[in-house]
């Protein structure tokens, strides 16, 4: 076999590896809650920390509070934990239809060639609006994880 034949095998495993290792951030820690908790025992054990590892560390302690508090903020009253998560659905619900809208209005202002100043408007809209979602979206992913690791299989 050739060394491109060869080359041309491995680049696909070299990838498949490379994807394996996902950075462990603050909201895929919130996300991964079996995750956290051995990041947070690991960080416990570890009494030689660098200033990057203290920073870690530092960052998986307030992910293990917010866990924390979610858990709590639903064993202190459940119906009324509910529907508080049922409000920021509702709301992130309404954001996308926002969202939905803002891009039908960009949209139309670039087809008609509005004014440069029109357009930058709209896309600065509907960029905050987008943001705005995604930071909901994620706070509501963040709530059904933690909340899964609470319930049987």
């Amino acid at each position: 076999m050739s060394i491109k034949y060869n080359f041309f095998l491995l680049l696909p495993f070299i990838f498949f590896l490379s994807g394996c290792d996902k950075e462990n951030t603050y909201d895929y820690l919130i996300e991964h809650p079996l995750k956290l908790n051995q990041e947070f025992t690991d960080c416990q054990v570890d009494a030689t920390k660098s200033p990057a590892r203290t920073d870690y560390c530092q960052m998986v302690a307030n992910a293990a509070n917010t866990v924390s508090s979610i858990l709590e903020q639903e064993q202190q009253d459940s119906l009324l934990f509910g529907q508080h998560l049922l409000e920021k659905e509702m709301t992130c619900a309404k954001t996308k239809e926002d969202l939905r809208q803002a891009q039908q209005i960009l949209d139309a202002l670039k087809q008609k060639n509005a004014a440069a100043v029109d357009i930058a408007t709209a896309e600065q809209n509907l960029n905050a609006l987008n943001q705005q979602y995604n930071k909901q979206y994620d706070e509501i992913k963040q709530i059904l994880a933690v909340l899964g690791l609470n319930r049987p299989e």
